[in-house]
């Protein structure tokens, strides 16, 4: 009886609290743009205590009708409600003179209290990076769409015959797109993003668009980081923070009894020649780690940049929740001209949020692919209720009608099959190719030009998939201009493993071999591949190889082989292949066996099908080495080498000093070979025009082509690059540039080689320089002198000196 008097009394006490207090959810927003004030502060009047809003503006409250909040944002006239007056909007007044008072403030002194959570934040970013953690898994769901500021342009684009429902609505955007992405991570930097699924207003087979929704940055950590090519400097770093300025904005209390402090940054005044940034900071108390983030680019750049990053607290580490990037682009960039007073901006919204967060159950190596991005093969073909059940958040109205619109007025004018086949065309050109039905037309047989052959001109073809979907068959036809001969080869390529990524191949050529160049693939650094452009000697080759393609460690893309030569030599040259005397041949047989891997110590970039994969362009990091083991025979006469050749690529960031570039450089031969497979082209100063007047990475640039010759060497090539030194407008700078290059060689049995001045470069090779380098809105260019000094000085003093042209 007692018992049930207790739960009676218990039950009603529970009804009357229930009765008092009540939920709600209301969306802050600017009053005249409509659009969600982000991470907005609702804060019980009379207390310290508080929430924020998420990205979306959406907070959550639970109190009496006539308890009082007021709602508040940098930048806004705070407004103070009751429970009872709150509705599904709450709509902020912006202020532009308090955001004056508030962020710009009078000085560049930062709040002391502000800058000392900053410090504090920077020195725990260690432990709060999600990096920093051993593993983590998480499912995105993304969604990117486009619109317009200019009515002009919505309004072309809404005159079509579609669907009248649709016609009468009218979409609110442009286009959009969806994405479900899955993703991985493991130390020490492994990772794997698997694109499930993407939709596409429009557009049934959209190639990769998808991975468009991917354009944001999943951590505010890194020191610095890049978007659209553009390189933002974080304040959240020792390198950085002394370019901005902190202010103190206010503290929330949250459910916990734990503050959260709400600080803004801005760069401190004429703080021009990088990309920084200006907004505002959550950060927690008890951890000092980011809550979250609300950026801007400050540049004056036609692209402008902003986003925004929510965090929530997981099994003790805070972890992105909630990701939003907004992006306005001038169509004046692609030259398109308005003229309707609406700016002409197009403009990107990018929204993505992380579900299914695993920060507890580990993750096995075996777990990640060769390839950092791969795609499901059904990824175009999820249906409706697939989408239903995985959408973070209903699609609006907007984004219903902008479906509907879209994919309605592209089939009514027959647009779809263009645009898939644009895609189609744009997937193979950037590997190199135009497609022409089942075969692919390559373009680098198309014209070539080096100073030995001179212009050449050819064709090669290769089957796609659309042919044989695991087998690839080539073939290549060319014609030197300069050397009045014929080239030809083909070759067969055959998947062993689509999933491992081997794949087994042969090949037969008739070509040449232009001397020095050992195999090695353009370096993944601006001209990178022109040092062919001035090489001027080669042997005329038979080559019949076969190889295999694999990964090694998951970051090593590596190619085993074996073939063999007839190399026949030009331009007069003969070869020793013994001491004995009249030994000189002008041709002979190489059977050879190597293996050359290239790594920038990451997973390969991007997988799409069985023969198509994007490695990445530059890195701050990239090695190339090739091992090989060899016999020379002629007439029954051999003799074995082994030749062994390294170069290593790294970019290391100064922050505000800088940036300093190296190639190392250095390879040995065990035993002798003929002169084309030596050392012997480290200089670019040749005399003709393009060698002499451009800097060639990874080549001596006051040295002639060919000057020295050697069987082993080692060199360092070293620039570096100032912060800008002047730079009176955000689009237009000034950048110093200093070059250092030392190398040393050595040369044995030089009398093997008939009708060659061979000259090792036994000493040490040194030349330095200087010089400037301008920033535009398009590209970078810069002049560059360099001086030849030490035991190679010459005589001739203006032939120590080398003036050239600075691409970037």
């Amino acid at each position: 009886m007692i018992r049930l008097l207790l739960l009676s009394v218990f039950l009603v006490a529970t009804s009357l609290i229930n009765a008092q207090n009540a939920r709600k959810t209301t969306v802050v927003a600017d009053a005249i743009t409509r659009k969600p004030v982000s991470f907005a502060s609702v804060v019980a009047v009379g207390t310290k205590q508080g929430k924020t809003a998420d990205i979306n503006g959406v907070v959550s409250l639970t109190a009496n009708d006539k308890a009082r909040f007021q709602f508040s944002s940098v930048g806004y006239e705070a407004i103070t409600l009751t429970f009872e007056s709150i509705r599904d909007s709450v709509f902020l007044i912006a202020n532009a003179k308090a955001l004056e008072a508030v962020v710009v403030g009078p000085t560049d002194e930062s709040d002391p209290r502000a800058l000392a959570v900053i410090k504090q934040a920077i020195a725990n970013k260690k432990i709060n990076d999600p990096d920093a953690l051993d593993f983590y898994s998480f499912t995105t769901y993304g969604k990117l769409y486009f619109d317009t500021l200019t009515k002009q342009a919505k309004s072309l684009f809404i005159k079509s015959k579609a669907d009248s429902t649709a016609q009468a609505t009218k979409p609110n955007y442009l286009f959009m797109i969806e994405s479900i992405i899955d993703h991985q991570y493991k130390q020490p930097g492994l990772r794997s993003t698997n694109m499930v699924a993407q939709k596409v207003s429009g557009i049934k087979n959209p190639f990769v668009l998808g991975l468009a929704t991917q354009l944001q940055y999943y951590s505010f950590y890194p020191s610095e980081f890049t978007l659209l090519g553009n390189k933002y400097y974080n304040p959240v770093s020792n390198a950085y923070k002394g370019l901005y300025v902190f202010r103190w904005i206010d503290s929330l209390q949250g459910d916990d009894g734990l503050y959260t402090y709400i600080i803004s940054f801005r760069p401190k005044r004429n703080k021009y020649g990088v990309e920084l940034m200006r907004g505002e900071l959550h950060i927690h108390e008890k951890d000092f780690a980011i809550v979250n983030v609300n950026a801007r680019a400050t540049t004056g750049d036609e692209n402008q940049i902003a986003f925004k990053q929510r965090y929530q607290l997981l099994n003790g580490k805070w972890f992105p929740e909630q990701l939003y990037t907004e992006i306005a682009f001038n169509p004046s960039n692609f030259g398109v001209a308005t003229n309707d007073g609406g700016g002409g901006t197009l403009k990107a919204y990018n929204t993505t949020y992380l579900r299914n967060v695993n920060t507890l159950q580990p993750l096995s190596k075996s777990s990640f692919g060769n390839y950092n991005v791969t795609v499901a093969p059904d990824v175009d073909n999820k249906p409706d209720s697939f989408w239903n059940n995985k959408r973070a958040i209903p699609l609006s109205v907007a984004e219903l009608t902008t479906y509907r619109f879209v994919d309605s007025a592209l089939s009514e004018v027959k647009a779809e099959k263009a645009i898939n086949g644009f895609l189609n065309f744009s997937k193979y050109i950037m590997q190199g190719f135009i497609p022409i039905k089942k075969v692919n037309l390559d373009l680098k047989r198309v014209i070539a030009y080096n100073d030995y052959e001179g212009l050449r001109l050819g064709v090669g073809l290769t089957t796609n998939e659309r042919l044989m979907k695991h087998t690839r068959v080539s073939a290549y036809w060319g014609y030197g201009f300069g050397d009045k001969a014929m080239k030809y080869g083909g070759g067969i390529e055959q998947i062993v493993s689509a999933k491992n990524d081997i794949v087994v191949g042969a090949s037969f050529s008739q070509d040449i071999a232009l001397a020095g160049l050992n195999g090695f693939k353009p370096l993944p650094i601006p001209l990178g591949g022109l040092q062919r452009l001035f090489t001027n000697r080669a042997d005329s080759v038979q080559k019949t190889e076969v190889y295999a393609d694999f990964w090694l460690l998951k970051k090593f893309r590596s190619r085993l082989y074996v073939n063999y030569q007839d190399r026949a030599f030009t331009q007069g040259y003969q070869f020793a292949l013994s001491e004995k005397p009249n030994a000189f041949v002008e041709a002979l047989q190489v059977y050879e066996t190597g293996l050359h891997i290239i790594s920038s110590f990451k997973q390969g970039a991007i997988k799409l099908g069985n023969f198509f994969s994007f490695d990445r362009t530059q890195s701050k990091n990239f090695i190339d080495i090739d091992i090989r083991n060899g016999w020379l025979v002629h007439n029954g006469t051999q003799h074995q080498y082994q030749k062994a050749e390294v170069k290593y690529v790294r970019q290391l960031s100064l922050g505000r000093a800088g940036v300093l570039n190296t190639i190392t450089a250095g390879g040995a031969i065990n035993g002798y070979v003929p002169f084309s497979m030596l050392f012997g082209n480290l200089g670019s100063g040749g005399s003709r025009r393009t060698a002499g007047n451009v800097v060639v990475p990874a080549t001596f640039q006051t040295m002639q082509a060919f000057e020295f010759t050697n069987d082993r060497y080692a060199a360092l090539f070293t620039t570096y690059e100032t912060g800008y030194l002047l730079q009176k407008t955000k689009k237009y700078g000034v950048v110093g540039v200093l070059a250092n290059n030392i190398g040393w060689g050595d040369f044995s049995k030089a009398y093997l080689h008939n009708s060659l001045a061979a000259t090792p470069m036994n000493q040490w090779y040194t030349e330095t320089g200087a010089g400037l380098k301008f920033r535009s809105k398009s590209f970078n260019i810069g002049v560059l002198a360099m001086y030849r000094y030490g035991a190679y000085h010459l005589a001739n003093e203006k032939d120590n000196w080398a003036f050239k042209i600075l691409f970037d």
